[in-house]
């Protein structure tokens, strides 16, 4: 098993990422343009620098190149032109499968921007076609694609809200036990919200399926 951390725009707090930092070992730590001035504050150690730097300070950027010229700080940087096919999240991300890790967490990647929170919300179908555990945070919420039969312990949810939204044309057999609305056999098309805001009622509760992949979403707001 090999953990990944990919820091990358939007809503995220020093915080959050120093709970992160402390609380998990990182094999691979891959920062994201302007997600540089948070990781700099937060004292951590990264290993790629990516982006085209359209969203970072220039002097932070700046100075920081110096010390990984200096050998201060072991990071390898990838600069990317303005003008592509990718956004630089989707590139940390390809980077990080190709590095070789099977447990992937991106903290942030949900913001302000509609069109990139919704573009880095479909870049989680790269990390599952790949074999790769991901999941997208923030403050709020933690973001997983879900293909499979699962169990989720009420002491590790992130919120108090757990809902599922399909994320293919369909999604069939879904039976959910130890939530406040089960179901059984239940199929949910695209264009249904019946799967918003559950809740885990009991000490474990089972999400299982039989066709299609699902869009969890955990929500402490």
């Amino acid at each position: 098993m090999k953990n990944g951390l990919i820091i990358t725009g939007g809503s995220i707090s020093r915080f959050q990422l120093e709970q992160l930092a402390t609380g998990q070992r990182y094999d691979v730590t891959i920062v994201v343009d302007g997600a540089l001035k948070i990781a700099i504050a937060s004292d951590l150690k990264i290993d790629y620098l990516v982006g085209d730097f359209d969203t970072i300070e220039p002097a932070i950027l700046n100075e920081y190149e110096k010390k990984i010229k200096s050998g201060e700080c072991q990071t390898e940087l990838i600069r990317l032109i303005p003008e592509k096919d990718m956004t630089d999240t989707q590139v940390a991300i390809d980077l990080a499968i190709d590095k070789g890790v099977t447990d992937l967490t991106i903290l942030g990647g949900i913001g302000t921007r509609v069109d990139h929170s919704l573009a880095n919300i479909h870049l989680l179908l790269r990390t599952l076609r790949n074999g790769v555990n991901g999941c997208m945070i923030n403050e709020w919420n933690r973001i997983r694609l879900v293909d499979r039969n699962i169990a989720i312990s009420k002491e590790d949810s992130f919120g108090k809200y757990i809902s599922l939204i399909p994320f293919t044309t369909k999604v069939t057999g879904i039976t959910l036990k130890g939530m406040k609305y089960p179901l059984k056999d239940h199929t949910l098309v695209l264009g249904d919200s019946l799967g918003i805001s559950n809740e885990i009622t009991s000490e474990v509760a089972s999400i299982e399926l039989e066709e299609g992949i699902l869009l969890m979403i955990e929500s402490c707001d």
